[in-house]
């Protein structure tokens, strides 16, 4: 139950006292809720450094927020797009008369409503039209508890164009780096290993684990790597057939280094930091990402395919192979949580201790017998792999053995899923794999 008490601020404007779960909060600030809207709208605009078409609020609240957009420079003449799902509370607030400029203001419209399908439909289009979203975070507060997974879509779209606006310049740098190295894309690779069972290598703590086994998976399995896992990987005593790195940043190439004499065959994104493609001395394949408009011309351009993302390396990985038409695919080492208190596996790329587990959720654990720890950004790559696990042609299967649990995998041990492959020679597959990749068809 949400209630909220309206009141005057110290300054005289409305703002309202809150009360959801039996916690109290302020709607805008019971001091000064002009200045804090300012500051609060200033800083989500900081990175909205690409030219959006349209802008998007979440929450109408006292509408402080709403009038420091209407006179933002960045925002003039823009139609600013409201939503609020809880009603009662925009009822209440949308008969004060402080709020009632808004209301008429023909730059401002508010789409009201608690319907879940309608909301999926508002936001269906997000991926292609990539408006620029605000959030009144004490909005997020008074949405209705069946709304979370809109909730969940909000804040994981929020994160994504703070990704996307953090690393803007250093993106643009690497793509037209990696862009003019000329390296073949992935098209060669596209439907070649149909009924071809993969494992995904990620760098979780649970990793530990398996590495013993990933030899044997071998013998049954074509084996894809994320750049994290690389070194504890090989250090095992174990080659991936490949690996796959899209990192913008210009400490990824730490994970690869000491390893070049390896010359394994690498997929890496198109705005992956140009150092590691520069200085890889294998085989190497440029993947356009969806999402990213300058790549996605360009795969139009080279008549390649663009892949999806979902984040992180190890869910682009996971796309990877889908193109390549794997099945079944199992993953090891996604934890997707702090598992043993503990961020990676022992002597991956910026392992570490995890003795403060303030700001941690908790998740269903890979047993379904308790909890594991994690933080939002792993539990958004999980809700990532759950919702592309609905209606593939892949059977998906997560051998972690420790982490979250993903909903739409079959989860088991490694060597339970080995038993289900050991019919295959994968030997047959690599061959495929090593034509293909010094490009012979």
């Amino acid at each position: 139950m949400v209630r909220v008490a309206f009141t005057e601020s110290k300054t005289g404007l409305l703002t309202g006292r809150c009360e959801a779960e039996g916690r109290e909060f302020w709607l805008h600030s019971p001091y000064d809720p002009v200045r804090e809207a300012e500051r609060t709208m200033q800083a989500q605009l900081a990175v909205a450094q690409e030219p959006f078409d349209s802008w998007i609020v979440y929450g109408f609240g006292c509408g402080h927020h709403l009038r420091a957009l209407l006179k933002e420079p960045m925002l003039e003449g823009k139609l600013i797009e409201v939503w609020e799902t809880n009603l009662e509370f925009f009822h209440s607030v949308s008969q004060r008369p402080e709020v009632a400029d808004l209301l008429e203001n023909p730059r401002i419209r508010v789409q009201a409503t608690a319907d879940i399908s309608e909301l999926a439909r508002y936001s269906e289009s997000w991926e292609e039209q990539r408006p620029f979203l605000l959030v009144h975070e004490p909005s997020l507060r008074l949405m209705p508890p069946h709304l979370q997974p809109f909730q969940e879509l909000l804040v994981r779209y929020k994160m994504f164009l703070n990704g996307l606006s953090s690393f803007g310049e250093q993106m643009q740098e690497n793509f037209q780096k990696n862009v003019s190295l000329s390296k073949p894309g992935i098209a060669r690779f596209v439907g070649q290993f149909e009924e071809i069972p993969f494992l995904l290598i990620s760098a979780g703590p649970s990793l530990q684990r398996n590495l013993h086994l990933v030899e044997e998976a071998k013998k049954h399995c074509l084996v894809g790597c994320v750049g994290t896992a690389l070194k504890p990987v090989v250090q095992a005593g174990v080659e991936p057939d490949f690996f796959m790195i899209i990192d913008p940043k210009e400490q990824v190439a730490e994970q690869v280094e000491g390893l070049e004499e390896h010359r394994l065959p690498f997929f890496f994104m198109s705005t992956a930091h140009h150092r590691v493609a520069q200085q890889h001395r294998g085989p190497a394949f440029l993947v356009y990402q969806e999402g990213y408009e300058p790549a996605e011309r360009a795969a139009q351009e080279q008549n390649e395919p663009t892949v999806k993302t979902g984040g992180s390396v190890s869910t682009a990985l996971f796309e990877l192979v889908l193109q390549f038409g794997a099945n079944p695919v199992c993953l090891i080492g996604q934890d997707l949580a702090y598992t043993d208190q503990k961020s990676h596996v022992t002597g991956a790329h910026m392992e570490r201790e995890v003795s403060d587990l303030s700001g941690t959720v908790h998740v269903e654990n890979f047993w379904r017998t308790g909890t594991v720890p994690t933080v939002r950004n792993l539990v958004v790559y999980r809700d990532y792999l759950q919702r592309r696990s609905s209606g593939q042609g892949a059977a998906l299967y997560n051998a972690t053995e420790g982490g979250a649990f993903i909903e739409g995998f079959h989860h088991v041990t490694l060597e339970s899923f080995l038993d289900e492959v050991r019919h295959v020679d994968a030997e047959v597959a690599r061959g495929r794999l090593r034509e293909l990749v010094h490009g012979r068809k």
